[in-house]
This record gives C-alpha cells, sequence and structure tokens, in this order.
C-alpha cells in the first residue's frame, strides 16, 4: 500500500513540473510577442518621453534580448572609432583634423572679429590667415560684362579694409601668445620629463653621441646612439619582403610605437647636425615623413635595393630561387642543359665560387637594367650584353662536377674514420 502511494505521488509531482514547464513557456512566449508590439508602437509616437531608450529583455529559456536600432548604431560607430585608431597608431590613416580655430583663441575677442573667423575657411592658423588674405582680393572686383560700369561704395570697402587689418592682427597676436604658452609648457614637461635609459639599445654600452626623443604625453625621455637609431631607421625604410619593397614606419624600440612628426624632425635635425644621415632618412624627409609616399617616389632605387639584398644573402632562399631562374633562362637561350641540382648544392655549400659570382654578378646587372632603364632599346641592348657575356658560362661545368664528387668523397671517408674511432 505504501509503495503505491509513493507511485501516485511521484506521477504527480511529474505531472505538475510539465504543467509548469507549459505556464512557464508560454508565458516567456506572451512576453516576447508583448515586447515586439509595444516597441513598434513606441517607435510610431512622436513624443519623445515615448521614444524607447533601452529595449523591454524577454524572459523566454535560450532568448537573448535584442538590441534597438539606436544601440546597433552606436556600436558600430565604436567598431569603427577602434579601427580608426588601430590604424593610426600604426600610420595607415592619417591623424584627425584639429580643432577649429575658435577654440584656441586666448584673447578676449569682440563679436565682429568672431564672427568674421567663423566664416573664414580652415580650421588651423595657416589657413585662416590665407582665407583672410583670399577676401581682401573681393575688396577691388574687376569689371565684368553684366555690370561693366560698377564701383564698390567706397566707404565700404575702407571700412571693410580697416575691419580685415584689425582682425589680422589680432590673429597674429593671438597666434603669438599662443606660442609662447606653447614653449614655455614643453619646456616645462621637458625639464620635468623622466629618463629611461642611459645605454644604447643595440650595443648596451654608454652611449657617445647621444640623439634624446621626447614623449611629451607620457613624459619621458629616450636616449639613443646617433649610428645606432640611424642604422634602425633605415633597416625599417629599406625593409623587403622578396622583390617587393615594403617600407615600415620608424618606430621607437623601447615602446614599438611609430615616431610622431614633430619626433621625426627633431632626430631628422639632430642627425644632420652631427653629420649622420643615409639617403632612405633624407628621402623620407623630403617626402613629408608619409611611408606611402616615400615608396611612390623612391619605388625604383626601393627595387634595386631589395633585388641586391635578396641576392647578395647567401641564406635567403628568394635569392636562390631567382639566381637559378636567371641561370635556367640563359641556358635555355644559348641551348645547353642546365644542372640546377648542381647549382642548388653549390649555392648552399660554397655560395663564393667563382663561377657561382659571375653568374651572381651578371643577374644583378641584368635586374638593374629592367628596373633603372626608361628607354626600350637601351633595355635590350643591354640584355644582349648580359646574354653575349653569359655564353662561355653555360658550357659543361665539368669542374664543378669534379668539385662536388671529391667534396662528397671526402665527406664520406671522413665520416667512415670518425665511426672506427
Amino acid at each position: 500500500m505504501r509503495v503505491a502511494s509513493q507511485q501516485v505521488q511521484q506521477d504527480l509531482l511529474f505531472y505538475f513540473s510539465l504543467l509548469y514547464l507549459a505556464v512557464f513557456i508560454l508565458v516567456g512566449e506572451a512576453w516576447y510577442l508583448y515586447t515586439i508590439v509595444a516597441e513598434d508602437w513606441f517607435k510610431q509616437t512622436s513624443h519623445k518621453s515615448y521614444q524607447m531608450q533601452t529595449p523591454i529583455g524577454s524572459f523566454h529559456p535560450g532568448r537573448v534580448p535584442r538590441l534597438t536600432k539606436e544601440q546597433k548604431r552606436k556600436k558600430e560607430i565604436e567598431r569603427q572609432r577602434q579601427k580608426e585608431k588601430r590604424l593610426q597608431k600604426k600610420g595607415l590613416l592619417p591623424l584627425k583634423p584639429r580643432q577649429q580655430y575658435r577654440s584656441w583663441v586666448i584673447l578676449p575677442c569682440p563679436v565682429e572679429y568672431r564672427f568674421m573667423m567663423d566664416i573664414l575657411s580652415g580650421k588651423t592658423f595657416l589657413q585662416k590667415m590665407k582665407s583672410l588674405q583670399r577676401y581682401g582680393e573681393f575688396l577691388n572686383p574687376k569689371p565684368c560684362e553684366l555690370f561693366p560700369n560698377y564701383v564698390p561704395d567706397p566707404k565700404f570697402v575702407n571700412e571693410t579694409k580697416e575691419r580685415k587689418k584689425q582682425c589680422e592682427t589680432y590673429m597674429r597676436e593671438n597666434q603669438r601668445l599662443r606660442w609662447i604658452f606653447k614653449r614655455f609648457f614643453i619646456g616645462w614637461k621637458i625639464k620635468n620629463a623622466r629618463i629611461i635609459n642611459d645605454c644604447d639599445f643595440i650595443t648596451l654600452v654608454s652611449i657617445s653621441h647621444p640623439i634624446r626623443v621626447y614623449n611629451l604625453s607620457s613624459g619621458c625621455v629616450y636616449n639613443f646612439d646617433s649610428q645606432s637609431l640611424l642604422l634602425h631607421i633605415h633597416k625599417r625604410l629599406l625593409h623587403n619582403d622578396g622583390q617587393i619593397p615594403d617600407p615600415l614606419v620608424p618606430v621607437n624600440p623601447f615602446t614599438n610605437e611609430p615616431f610622431s612628426l614633430s619626433q621625426l624632425l627633431g632626430i631628422h635635425s639632430a642627425m644632420k647636425a652631427q653629420g649622420k644621415t643615409s639617403w632612405a632618412l633624407e628621402a623620407f624627409a623630403k617626402s613629408q615623413f608619409q611611408i606611402e609616399r616615400f615608396l611612390n617616389i623612391n619605388r625604383k632605387p626601393l627595387r634595386l635595393h631589395a633585388m641586391k639584398s635578396i641576392l647578395f644573402d647567401y641564406s635567403d632562399w628568394e635569392g636562390r630561387s631567382t639566381l637559378l631562374n636567371f641561370m635556367d633562362i640563359h641556358h635555355e637561350e644559348h641551348g645547353a642543359v642546365f644542372q640546377k641540382g648542381l647549382y642548388t648544392f653549390f649555392l648552399r655549400e660554397f655560395p663564393d665560387e667563382d663561377k657561382i659570382q659571375q653568374w651572381r654578378s651578371l643577374c644583378r646587372e641584368y635586374y638593374e637594367q629592367e628596373i633603372l632603364a626608361e628607354d626600350e632599346d637601351e633595355r635590350n641592348n643591354a640584355f644582349y650584353r648580359v646574354r653575349v657575356k653569359t655564353g662561355p658560362l653555360c658550357a659543361p661545368p665539368h669542374d664543378l662536377f669534379v668539385k662536388r664528387s671529391f667534396f662528397l668523397r671526402s665527406k664520406k671517408d671522413g665520416s667512415q674514420s670518425s665511426r672506427h674511432v
């Protein structure tokens, strides 16, 4: 009897659980439908107090509350802002434009000057001054076909010229005061800056020819040796990916952050004062320290440097592949058999072999003419001269076969003698 009552209790508990779960699901679905209808109704109302600012969460197992269109828009804006910041740090996007000139005003500004500064185009001091100079040209209009006898009012012209002169004087005085305050502020920041290092980051010895780089945002001073910093910047500017030049933005070796424009200007002037520079740094300075402009202007010398660097780097597989391809093409032109395995062995084991060095110099000459030659006839003549020089090198390389066999035999004998020992 007791067993039967326990069975009934378990059955009742199971049915009540099913009923509770069904009610739970029905309530969740009803609340979800209510949120959809309420959201549509709130969007259709015109009064601001009925605008839905936050979504009404739906209470349902396995369902996530939806975001409103306003929240999605804010989320997308924040994502784009973070993406722009990352690209700006890498130097792939220009920095944001400066604030409007009106927010830079320090001196008390009369209403008429403030109105004139607002109508002038540009956001910086120099842009405002250029716009003010162009504004003066409209005061002396030239006669045209529609109004051949038009003469402006002399009183209006004189008043406008006087107002323009006073506005220009005010803007110059305001900018001069800004420069004084900025100079004082930067001097105070430099005086209280914290020195990060006393030794060179490459040689780890005391610095003989120091160059100081100030980071005013963090209040730090970094000391570099001029020769080490020049080598670091030169290598980054001449970076390549195989035969493709891929210059990198100069970065601070301690923080791995790109140098700012003011820091690059200071480094360049300090380098010139010490008489240490390179063609890459000078070309980068002439390109206004813009990496894309530097690549577009100096594409040919960068390609030539990339080709030379991979050809004369004996451990670079890209250089080996380029040289083997050059050998194969000229063997085919001269109707000779190309021993790829033999030359691959010598490029790996004996890269300083005389015959390999001759092939390497001819390959460099070939690609120099391909990159630098402007005239097509001149390029073809250079290619013909290279082809004539490669004729004797395409003969059967018996000496290379003998040297390889001798090397392999001596290596085999050495391994056997070491085993017996």
